[in-house]
């Protein structure tokens, strides 16, 4: 399994080492620790996905040479089973540290430095946008005028 395997709380073998076996540990661990059964977490998923989901399609999923995890379904079978490891190990090194960061960060404001921060996010969003834009119409703008010239 990848270094990252036990970062995810599931056992590494230097002889299955792929994501695909990562990706099967996690859900199998997840599924084994979840407060609801295997049966009620496929009916959740199902319910959230707004697909059918069995519990065969589940045991395929933990079993070694089966069906892969599908990724449209990572978030709904975290959501369903309280468990966010398979979202982490999905979202690869580069995302999973900029979320952890995000998390530092938030345990460290306070609810009004937060609710500063999401709002400057958002003005920053949207100043990137404008900026956007502005290229956007100086590019056409631009090409318009070379096109003009005799």
């Amino acid at each position: 399994m990848p270094k990252s395997a036990k970062r995810f709380g599931v056992p590494t073998n230097p002889v299955t080492s792929s994501a695909r076996a990562t990706v099967q540990a996690i859900v199998a661990s997840a599924l084994k620790q979840a407060p609801v059964s295997r049966i009620q977490a496929a009916e959740e998923v199902s319910r959230l996905s707004g697909e059918r989901i069995t519990l065969h399609m589940l045991n395929d999923f933990t079993a070694k040479g089966k069906t892969r995890f599908p990724l449209y379904l990572v978030g709904f079978f975290s959501e369903a089973v309280g468990d966010d490891r398979l979202q982490r190990f999905a979202m690869g090194p580069r995302f999973l540290e900029m979320a952890e960061l995000g998390e530092l960060v938030t345990a460290l404001l306070d609810e009004a430095a937060r609710e500063r921060l999401v709002a400057l996010c958002g003005d920053i969003a949207k100043i990137s946008a404008d900026l956007d834009r502005i290229r956007s119409e100086s590019r056409a703008h631009r090409r318009t005028a070379r096109a003009q010239k005799p």
